[in-house]
């Protein structure tokens, strides 16, 4: 297929490798045979193929895949995207012998959520993907890449920007949350973010909060709790906002429901556990600063339990006050157990709303 010349796409660019047969019959399972890095200049810069014949081990188990990755990384604008290409095989014994393949079915789709990446994946290995091939003792491969400009609107923003924060925060499989291959179809199925949440920071210099929208999977809110699947019941909207809570919290939340848990738990995360019913935040939570708490920090922490009656925190702080000699610690744990008796009527009255 010649280049595409449409104001949709540019001109061609090519990697080229040559195989034997045995190298691919003797390369290891999820091992690439070969990888090249080629700088397309601007606007695309390096990208850089891996050819695995044998097994790719990724979120989409392959046999045969080969795959290109972008140099890019934490630069905030978003770079031009891969919009297809074409895999040619050919006899280096007989030119005139060939097989063609083509992935603008898969690239380009992607290109909208990820334009950092591009992949084929298949359910076979080289050989049962390509059978005729197998007589061939050396294989000249070709695979030619066309791009996209992101003035033509390919990526979604919004995808993106969930994307790099997901990325960022090394969620992993950050991609199963965004679209998945069915290869035996050979048919991508996106899944885009649908919400906004809505945080807020302050500025050093300024007493106005700067507003700060983080787009996610509204499903994902929905799994955490009962509270957000009747928010979102009860409001076309698709944007919710958590005021009273700081941006680093909130984006701990946004982490939680895409990792299903922190690295560390903090009382805020309790509170807010709590306040929109999150019970695996709150389980996490409890363990984690169960294990974190000592003498030093024992009325803190009783404090807390006190109010929002963690199990593990419990036994840890009562455990602690009864190795400890000193009376006025026991005394105010004593007050603190009368005191979780009154702690789900308080949790329960009344009405909770955003």
């Amino acid at each position: 297929m010649s280049a595409d010349k449409s104001s949709n796409f540019t001109a061609s660019y090519t990697y080229k490798w040559a195989f034997t047969k045995d190298e691919i019959i003797h390369c290891p399972e999820n091992q690439a045979l070969w990888g090249s890095v080629q700088d397309f200049g601007e606007p695309y810069g390096p990208w850089m193929l891996s050819f695995y014949p044998n097994g790719y081990r990724s979120s989409v188990p392959a046999k045969f895949a080969f795959i290109l990755k972008s140099s890019f990384s934490k630069d905030e604008s978003v770079p031009s995207c891969l919009a297809r290409a074409e895999l040619t095989l050919t006899n280096y014994e007989d030119q005139k012998q060939s097989s063609t393949v083509r992935f603008s079915n898969r690239y380009h789709p992607i290109s909208k959520i990820n334009p950092c990446i591009g992949c084929g994946w298949y359910r076979k290995n080289f050989f049962e993907k390509f059978p005729d091939i197998q007589s061939w003792n050396k294989i000249d491969v070709t695979l030619v890449c066309f791009f996209t400009e992101i003035v033509n609107n390919v990526v979604d923003e919004r995808n993106w920007i969930t994307y790099k924060f997901l990325a960022t925060n090394v969620v992993s499989y950050v991609s199963d949350y965004f679209f998945t291959l069915d290869l035996d179809k050979k048919k991508l199925e996106q899944q885009n973010v649908d919400c906004n949440v809505i945080c807020y920071a302050k500025p050093m210099f300024s007493k106005q909060p700067k507003e700060i929208s983080i787009p996610m999977h509204k499903s994902l809110l929905i799994k955490q709790s009962d509270l957000f699947a009747k928010y979102f019941e009860e409001n076309s909207d698709v944007q919710i906002s958590f005021p009273n809570f700081s941006e680093k919290v909130v984006k701990d939340i946004i982490l939680f429901c895409y990792k299903n848990e922190l690295d560390s738990y903090t009382d805020q995360h309790v509170v807010f556990a709590v306040k929109y019913e999150m019970k695996e935040l709150l389980r996490k939570a409890d363990e984690y600063l169960s294990t974190v708490t000592k003498k030093s920090n024992v009325r803190k922490m009783m404090q807390l339990t006190e109010k929002y009656n963690l199990p593990e925190l419990t036994k840890q702080c009562f455990y602690i006050s009864e190795t400890n000699k000193g009376g006025s610690l026991k005394a105010f744990f004593t007050r603190f157990i009368q005191s979780i008796a009154l702690f789900f009527e308080r949790l329960f009255n009344g009405h909770k709303k955003f």
